[in-house]
């Protein structure tokens, strides 16, 4: 009995997690739009902070339910954005080193759906 139990709190958890993968699909649209907002002078502030809320969800969610590596992933993101928001002047370096940790953010999560969700889960 206990196994069966056991199975059926792994399988519940698994179907949790395929759908905040699924779920995250929002964020790979938002993110990469905001990654272009970063170079410009008028939106770059508003980016950075909008990147730093959604990589803050996704990290407060993901250790919760057992995708510990992609928390962590997103807790960079937010934390070198958090700094770049903070910083009184913006260097370009400042600016590519979160757009990098961002974009290996994003390929992370396409990967982690491709290992969880099966081909008619994932969005053409």
């Amino acid at each position: 009995m206990e196994s069966t139990d056991h199975t059926a709190l792994n399988d519940a958890i698994i179907s949790i997690q395929a759908k905040y993968l699924r779920s995250l699909d929002q964020h790979l649209e938002h993110f990469s739009n905001l990654l272009t907002c970063i170079d410009t002078d008028q939106e770059a502030a508003h980016a950075i902070v909008k990147i730093k809320e959604r990589a803050h969800r996704i990290y407060g969610l993901a250790g919760t339910i057992g995708l510990e590596q992609l928390g962590e992933n997103a807790k960079q993101v937010e934390i070198t954005a958090a700094k770049l928001d903070q910083a009184t002047t913006k260097s370009r370096a400042q600016s590519e080193e979160l757009a990098s940790l961002v974009e290996g953010l994003l390929d992370y999560i396409k990967d982690l759906q491709h290992s969880y969700l099966g081909p008619s889960d994932l969005l053409p």
